[in-house]
């Protein structure tokens, strides 16, 4: 969180500075990027298919360990109105910061991260800085695959399938080669689109289930399901008082990583139809907004629902005789799966730009 602040802070006095020019003319269109040779890289994308885009590429798996958050920093059910407006408002920070490096673009005239770093603030350490928001797309990718190795391996185990099947890595390069490799090859945000409302169709489905689950009375003391959780061994629901400042700092810890996805902003700007700041600026507000409702949704009626023993994967907590959480996790399934290309697409580029090879890729993308 710390790092990622430093280095928009950074662009901001310049992006400010920047903007002084610019100001009495129309407000600043994309330039086509000089290593395409004057021609357009790819198709452009509308303003609701960025911000389905940018909401997906923000909501992954991540939002399923904010009840664990809310939970280190108290077990009393009063604590969710206090984490939902620290939520909130660090969601309207973000997306600030985001925005910001969409506006450094357009007053250097670059469509890259990197490009807009070294025209505002520093050309010598532009490689740093995309060395390091490389470093954190590949740690993404990496748990993304974590977590869709456990989720298929509890869907599976039960499943009338090969016993081969359900080892990790023989799923793992099986499920890569078939579906996530052909999603990640696609060539911009745009393609991703129809990707990224399935995805968020499935978290929109497990947001709805921990809400109704939250108010049901199911998983209350004597509840069907609080009994089938005692059955299975599992954790019950538990509830108390006081305040842990040491989990307040986790909790924040947890939303910086949540709500990353900065390392995209450039792209998201480039790849914009009739790009203005104003339509960046919807796209950017509009998919934070989203990623905010389905934040507050989940973390509170999570925690609503289990307290103290809200675990760092929520649908975890869930009995396995809970045919709606059964349902959510194949619905979260999907959503990680097609979050699994937007991270990926930060990357590629990331990669690319680093060994030099982004000219010649963007060439043979034509």
């Amino acid at each position: 969180m710390m790092a990622r602040l430093l280095v928009l802070l950074a662009l901001a006095p310049a992006t400010h500075a920047l903007m002084k020019p610019v100001a009495r003319a129309p407000a600043p269109q994309l330039r086509v990027p000089a290593e395409a040779g004057g021609a357009a890289v790819a198709s452009k994308s509308s303003v609701t298919s960025s911000t389905l885009n940018l909401a997906k590429n923000i909501v992954g798996a991540g939002v399923l360990s904010l009840p664990s958050g809310i939970a280190a920093c108290s077990a009393s059910k009063g604590a969710a109105l206090p984490a939902c407006g620290l939520i909130a408002g660090l969601g309207l920070i973000s997306a600030y910061c985001f925005a910001l490096v969409g506006r450094a673009c357009a007053v250097t005239g670059t469509t890259t991260y990197r490009g807009a770093w070294e025209s505002a603030v520093d050309k010598k350490s532009g490689a740093l800085i995309t060395g390091i928001t490389t470093f954190k797309t590949l740690v993404g990718c990496i748990a993304y695959c974590i977590i869709i190795g456990d989720t298929a391996g509890s869907l599976l185990s039960g499943a009338g399938v090969p016993a081969l099947l359900k080892r990790r890595d023989v799923f793992l390069s099986l499920f890569g080669a078939a579906v996530l490799f052909p999603l990640s090859m696609l060539r911009d945000l745009k393609s991703l689109a129809p990707a990224s409302i399935i995805g968020l169709g499935g978290m929109l489905y497990t947001a709805g289930v921990t809400v109704v689950r939250a108010f049901d009375g199911t998983y209350a003391s004597g509840g069907r399901l609080a009994v089938a959780l005692a059955k299975e061994g599992k954790a019950l629901p538990k509830f108390g008082g006081g305040f842990s400042p040491g989990g307040s700092l986790l909790f924040i810890s947890m939303l910086a990583t949540s709500y990353l996805a900065h390392y995209n902003a450039a792209a998201y700007y480039d790849e914009l139809e009739n790009a203005t700041l104003p339509r960046y600026n919807r796209v950017v507000y509009g998919g934070f907004a989203m990623a905010v409702g389905f934040f507050v949704a989940i973390a509170a009626a999570g925690h609503r629902t289990f307290g103290a023993a809200s675990q760092g994967f929520i649908l975890n907590n869930y009995a396995t005789a809970d045919s709606l959480a059964l349902l959510a996790r194949i619905g979260i399934s999907a959503s990680i799966i097609f979050s699994f290309p937007l991270n990926f697409v930060g990357l590629r580029e990331g990669v690319l730009d680093l060994l030099k090879l982004k000219a010649r890729a963007h060439m043979h993308l034509q």
